[in-house]
C-alpha cells in the first residue's frame, strides 16, 4: 500500500497535476483513511478469533480425580473454569465403580465447601446434604464469596462404605480473570475509528473546496 502511495505521489508531481503541498495532502489523507479502515477490520477479526479460541479452550476446568478407594473413583470439575465472586459456579461430580468403570449406583452424597485459608468472615463450611444419586453423576451450584483457593469435599455413603474426597476450586481476583480483558483491542479500534473519521471529514472538505 505504501509503495502505491509513493508511485501515485510521484506521478502527480511529474505530470504537474497539482502543486506539491496539495498532492501530498490528498495522498496522505487517502492513505490515512485506507490504513485506518484496515486496522479496524484487523483488530475486530483478531478479537473475534481470540474470543472463540478462549471459549473453546476453557469450557470447563481440568478434571480432578480421587481414588480408586473403597471400590470407587471420583472425578470432579467446575464451570465456569474461572469462577467469579458471588457468581454461581456449577460443581460436577462423577462417581465410578473402579473395577467396572461404570457409574456407581444409588448412593447418598454430601458436598461441603470450605473457606480459603485465614478467611475469618462467615461460616467455615457450606453443606449440600443428603443428595440421593441414582446413577453416579450429579452437580450443585455455589456462589463463592471471595477470591482464593476453596477446598471442596465430597462424602459418598454406600451400604458398605464411606468415602471422603477432597478437591479444590481456584477463584481468581476480579482483575485477572483470563479471557475477559480486551481493553487494548478496544482502544486500538477506537483510535483507528477516530483516524478513519478524520480522514473522511478532511476528504469531504477538500472535495468541496476543489
Amino acid at each position: 500500500m505504501l509503495k502505491k502511495v509513493i508511485i501515485r505521489f510521484s506521478d502527480l508531481i511529474l505530470n504537474n497535476d497539482c502543486k506539491i503541498p496539495v498532492c501530498f495532502y490528498k495522498t496522505m489523507t487517502r492513505f490515512t483513511l485506507k490504513f485506518s479502515i484496515f486496522i479496524i477490520l484487523f483488530l475486530i477479526t483478531t478479537m473475534v478469533i481470540t474470543i472463540h479460541v478462549v471459549q473453546a479452550q476453557l469450557e470447563s476446568s481440568p478434571v480432578q480425580q480421587y481414588g480408586p478407594e473403597h471400590g470407587m473413583m471420583i472425578q470432579f470439575s467446575y464451570n465456569p473454569p474461572s469462577p467469579t465472586i458471588n457468581g454461581f459456579t456449577t460443581l460436577t461430580f462423577n462417581v465410578l465403580n473402579s473395577t467396572t468403570q461404570q457409574p456407581l449406583q444409588n448412593f447418598v452424597a454430601t458436598v461441603m465447601v470450605g473457606n480459603v485459608v485465614n478467611f475469618t468472615g462467615g461460616s467455615s463450611l457450606y453443606n449440600f446434604s443428603d443428595i440421593t444419586v441414582p446413577n453416579g453423576n450429579f452437580s450443585v451450584n455455589y456462589a463463592f464469596p471471595n477470591d482464593g483457593t476453596f477446598p471442596v469435599y465430597l462424602r459418598v455413603d454406600t451400604p458398605s462404605s464411606i468415602s471422603i474426597a477432597r478437591f479444590q476450586v481456584l477463584v481468581p481476583p476480579v482483575n485477572i480473570v483470563p479471557g475477559n480483558d480486551y481493553t487494548m483491542i478496544y482502544v486500538g479500534i477506537a483510535i483507528a475509528a477516530v483516524g478513519a473519521g478524520v480522514g473522511i471529514v478532511l476528504t469531504r472538505k477538500k472535495t468541496k473546496t476543489t
